[in-house]
């Protein structure tokens, strides 16, 4: 909305104005600037402004004043003021008819009326209705959040009152809003710019506000810097209340969600129909199988210590929770998220095919990304079993804690337990305990030692190795970085030592407990 031609000849400063040429639709003529021109004119005159003239020069020559109409015409001008020092000075008829002829309308006003005021008039008109127009549309944006509307109705208010195609993304550049055509043609005929203006929330972005305009456009009134501040306030400010509307809701349901999920670990009672239920209000599908890891995040030796009740603690938590949730989001087909400080319950929907595969791709995947992400700290898991049975979300859990509990006893040396490593670390406790047992095993052991400390060979790594790699020769070989002939040499120095074959799975089955009673292998 612009300042007219009509709303000026309205006004005090043209209370005295008299038109010279046929009268037209004024309200439909606006008025941008104001600028005082004699000739030569050149290309000093805007489109749309407001030209003030003495007709210096065109007073007694005809054809120098229609050079100057048509000049003003030419240039799109709004009109044409004329200020005349002989007050009995009449505009020769022919040059009146010309302006008719050409379509511009003339005024003349007294001489006593400075230029300087009129400028000063007009440029504080135009001012104020443009600023009308950003006020207009704040109070059209407060309406509309306090009844609720959504930001699809927010988008289409700015744009029918900017006059152009907008958009509204969230910080992550997903597109929450839009109205009016927005081009992405590649042609330099179908292109179009865009002003990105920021959305925040006390200091922190949200958002941003896009705006767009053909790239040939003239026409800046909306994307001028000195407009952009009033972008800003006027409409970025009404906006961010979206945001932060849908970041109350957000935090709710995402409050609602740790609850729900914690509560689901730890709590029986819960009759099944009514935890489905609220499932289902949460959209958790809880039929579907699924995997519980518990993981823990501890700072390391040479990083601060933190409190686990403290504010970093919890800032630190909630960037980890919402890295997991999205971590979901992107990577598995359904994550169920609690934390309480620094540990965190994580249930992963299990893919009916390869669950046990694809389940630790993904959590391998999110250990990497949280490594990269916190360098500063460590992170510990315990894993239940993988299956595709219905789920006991209890149970689950209780696996997946106590493969925790063993991954940090373990001295650091795993980052991952399994609830069968669990299984199998009891085992091997029992074992160890058994005075007889220890001794057969270091009776296993004892060559082995000495030949590392005589040769320097560590074949109790070759065999730790050869075990985890499922008695595979190529892929041991690869593990240890050695040539496939070292490795078979090496295996046969074993079987030397040891006077056991690791061909009998009996033999090999000696061998690894004797290394795990002694933590040698795991």
């Amino acid at each position: 909305m612009e300042y007219t031609l009509w709303e000026f000849l309205q006004s005090n400063i043209a209370a005295e104005a008299k038109l010279l040429t046929n009268g037209t639709d004024f309200k439909n003529v606006y008025i941008k600037s104001i600028s005082v021109q004699e000739l030569p004119v050149d290309d000093f005159i805007q489109k749309d402004e407001l030209v003030l003239s003495t007709a210096m020069g065109c007073l007694g020559n005809p054809a120098s004043f229609t050079a100057l109409l048509q000049a003003v015409k030419d240039a799109g001008a709004a009109a044409l003021l004329l200020s005349f020092k002989a007050p009995n000075y009449v505009v020769p008829p022919e040059v009146i008819a010309y302006a008719n002829s050409i379509g511009l309308s003339m005024f003349s006003i007294p001489w006593n009326l400075r230029f300087s005021d009129v400028q000063a008039a007009v440029h504080e008109a135009v001012k104020a209705k443009r600023l009308s127009v950003y006020q207009n549309l704040q109070t059209t944006l407060f309406n509309a959040f306090f009844e609720s509307k959504p930001l699809s109705s927010a988008a289409a208010k700015i744009s029918q009152s900017l006059n152009t195609p907008v958009e509204i993304v969230n910080a992550s550049g997903q597109v929450l809003a839009q109205n009016g055509s927005i081009i992405t043609g590649d042609s330099e005929d179908e292109k179009q710019n865009v002003k990105e203006l920021e959305i925040s929330i006390a200091g922190l972005l949200s958002g941003y506000l896009h705006i767009y305009t053909c790239v040939d456009a003239k026409d800046e009134l909306y994307l001028s810097d000195n407009r952009e501040s009033l972008l800003q306030k006027y409409v970025c400010f009404p906006l961010s209340l979206w945001f932060n509307r849908k970041n109350i809701e957000d935090l709710t349901t995402l409050r609602l969600k740790n609850d729900f999920v914690w509560d689901l670990a730890h709590n029986r009672d819960t009759p099944q129909i009514e935890l489905l239920k609220q499932g289902a209000r949460l959209h958790f599908n809880l039929q579907r199988p699924y995997t519980c890891a518990v993981l823990r995040m501890l700072p390391r030796e040479h990083a601060k210590q933190i409190e686990e009740y403290s504010s970093e603690a919890a800032t630190v938590s909630a960037q980890i929770e919402d890295l997991l949730i999205q971590s979901g989001k992107n990577g598995c087909p359904a994550v169920m998220v609690s934390s309480r400080t620094l540990d965190f319950i994580i249930y992963i929907g299990n893919p009916q095919i390869s669950p046990e595969i694809a389940t630790r791709a993904f959590l391998d995947r999110l250990h990497h990304q949280l490594t990269d992400a916190f360098p500063a700290y460590g992170f510990y898991w315990g894993i239940s079993e993988i299956t595709l049975k219905k789920p006991d979300f209890p149970q689950l859990y209780q696996n997946a804690a106590l493969a925790l509990q063993y991954c940090l006893q373990n001295g650091g040396t795993q980052y991952c337990f399994t609830y069968r490593d669990t299984k199998e670390a009891q085992i091997v406790s029992a074992l160890s305990g058994n005075e007889k047992v220890r001794q057969i095993a270091e009776e296993f052991l004892r060559p082995l030692r000495k030949h590392n400390a005589d040769s320097g060979t560590d074949l109790i790594e070759t065999l730790a190795a050869f075990i985890h790699c499922n008695y595979n020769t190529s892929s041991t070989a690869r593990m240890l970085h050695i040539h496939r002939q070292s490795l078979l040499y090496r295996l046969d120095k074993i079987k030397d030592l040891t006077g056991i074959s690791l061909d009998d799975h009996r033999d090999l089955f000696l061998l690894e407990i004797s290394l795990r009673i002694f933590s040698l292998y795991s």
